[in-house]
């Protein structure tokens, strides 16, 4: 019963310029866009090539592959100028879960950790994201290339998500944090990941 009255509102408001500015004028701005702040150093090295755990392919070609970390070498750390409560962190331990494409175009990733403290508190943290087996680097190491030897930032992100106990380190889990990441090895054939994390506002 109220069609009709919508519908003549609608006509009056076109008829006076009531309506906003069409959307294909606002897409220029910048308004609304989320701005980033660099909040966090991360870097979480991986058992050495060849010693993860890979199942498949699976009868859809897909691969999926378990692949501890370990704590030598590993850091969580604010970056210059970022919030009151610094985070100066080694990683105790943790996991990642890798989706493998069959045609390694793209990895899924899930990785679960906790992390402590110098003032000996515990995060727990996880990130999902997503990488990108085109370039050529990332290529080379899904597809078990010897001659890999790491990859520049651009071609895998993550989103990023924090637990912790009442204190100093309560304000982690009120952020949303996203990153970018690039794969390095050192040591023997060691695999770090190395992220730049920042905060989404």
């Amino acid at each position: 019963m109220y069609v009709p009255w919508i519908a003549s509102q609608l006509l009056l408001a076109s008829k006076t310029n009531a309506f906003p500015s069409p959307i294909v004028d606002t897409l220029s701005s910048t308004a609304g866009t989320a701005k980033l702040t660099p909040a966090f150093h991360l870097m979480i090295p991986f058992t050495p090539f060849g010693e993860n755990y890979r199942l498949g392919p699976n009868n859809e070609g897909h691969y999926f592959e378990y692949s501890p970390s370990f704590s030598e070498g590993s850091y969580l750390v604010s970056e210059p100028g970022y919030g009151e409560n610094k985070v100066n962190a080694t990683i105790a331990f943790g996991a990642a879960n890798v989706h493998l494409q069959p045609s390694f175009a793209t990895a899924k990733l899930q990785y679960n950790g906790i992390a402590v403290t110098d003032d000996n508190a515990n995060i727990y943290f996880e990130y999902t994201g997503t990488v990108d087996g085109t370039g050529p680097d990332t290529k080379k190491l899904f597809t078990g290339d010897p001659s890999f030897n790491g990859s520049d930032w651009g071609y895998g992100s993550i989103n990023l998500s924090f637990q912790t106990s009442p204190g100093k380190y309560k304000f982690l889990e009120d952020v949303n944090y996203v990153g970018s990441q690039r794969y390095i090895v050192y040591g023997d054939k060691i695999l770090g990941l190395e992220f730049k994390i920042s905060e989404v506002q």
